[in-house]
């Protein structure tokens, strides 16, 4: 379940300021912010902190366009359903009661809680798409062209952008919540310009993936299951058979009874490549599900997460003034 950011701000053009002392009469005439600036203290500090606020705002990852990605996977004789904000392609063969064509209608529900989750307003976003594929054989995606080389192997899943892949799962809940975790990185990448350490980018799709089915809402006309359904986000699961495989809350048990638990400071600092094993996703989402619930860091850990998704993000968090090292790791312990 790994991802790649592309895109960002270019790099600085060293011809940006024209030089001051023109050699000869066809060098370039002296910038005016040379020669004002210096004489205008005040308005060199607004336009510093200007550039400055310019600077923090994200930019965001170029997305990929979906109808090329949608003909593709026609031609190849994919079956492809199609929601607001995701196409589905697969090679999965048909089986009845699976669910799989109601799965875009699951990730719509979900996108709605993810835009609520980063204040975000879905109006305004409206037209976000993603392009998933369902992979049984990798090979056939790769002969559609639907399956670029460059995309490293994986083992669940991966995430370019707004298009992402994952392997096919016996458990129709664990394909659910392996669709919406590849989904939230899609989200984050392009609509947050996410480039966050890995603990948080994991952690925060483990934790907006996690969901339950319920049987009898109002809005079970839109089922996202072969039960008749809908979607209820659970970040914190309520029961273990809401979350069939997913395994998280087991694993935090099991290193605990082993003496083997990770600390709050070794999650924030767990590394892209131990992201291959569950307890470290198990620790990620244990991380950002307290942050995001305790009551005594739900507010400050909302601010910050409304605020730039770059490197700089575990140093801002630990380095508040509100933030207190110990109490926080007896807190997670």
């Amino acid at each position: 379940m790994f991802h790649t950011r592309v895109g960002g701000l270019p790099k600085a053009s060293g011809d940006f300021f024209m030089t001051k002392n023109a050699p000869d009469k066809n060098a370039p005439r002296p910038c005016f912010l040379h020669v004002w600036l210096p004489c205008c203290p005040l308005m060199a500090w607004l336009l510093t902190l200007i550039l400055w606020a310019l600077r923090c705002v994200p930019v965001a990852a170029d997305e990929i366009a979906i109808a090329p990605l949608v003909a593709s996977a026609k031609r190849a004789g994919l079956r492809v359903f199609a929601g607001t904000h995701l196409t589905l392609a697969t090679d999965r063969a048909v089986r009845e009661g699976d669910g799989i064509e109601h799965l875009p209608q699951l990730f719509d529900q979900a996108f709605t809680e993810w835009c609520a989750h980063f204040n975000l307003d879905p109006a305004k976003h409206a037209q976000w798409q993603a392009f998933g594929c369902l992979v049984v054989d990798r090979e056939r995606f790769r002969t559609a062209g639907l399956l670029p080389a460059v995309v490293p192997d994986f083992a669940n899943g991966f995430c370019d952008r707004n298009r992402f892949w994952m392997m096919d799962q016996s458990s129709p809940a664990y394909r659910r919540h392996l669709l919406l975790h590849e989904g939230v990185h899609a989200f984050t990448l392009t609509l947050r310009s996410l480039d966050t350490p890995p603990w948080y980018t994991e952690g925060i799709a483990e934790y907006l993936a996690t969901h339950r089915i319920v049987a009898g809402r109002s809005d079970a006309a839109q089922s996202p299951s072969a039960a008749n359904g809908a979607f209820e986000s659970t970040p914190i699961p309520f029961v273990a058979a809401d979350v069939e495989q997913l395994g998280r809350i087991e694993t935090i048990r099991a290193l605990h009874v082993a003496n083997r638990a990770p600390a709050l400071a070794d999650i924030f600092n767990t590394p892209s490549a131990d992201h291959h094993n569950l307890g470290a996703y198990a620790g990620s989402w244990a991380a950002v599900a307290m942050l995001a619930r305790h009551p005594d860091y739900a507010r400050a850990f909302a601010i910050l997460e409304r605020g730039p998704l770059d490197q700089t993000f575990t140093t801002r968090l630990t380095g508040s003034a509100d933030w207190d090292a110990a109490r926080a790791a007896r807190d997670f312990a």
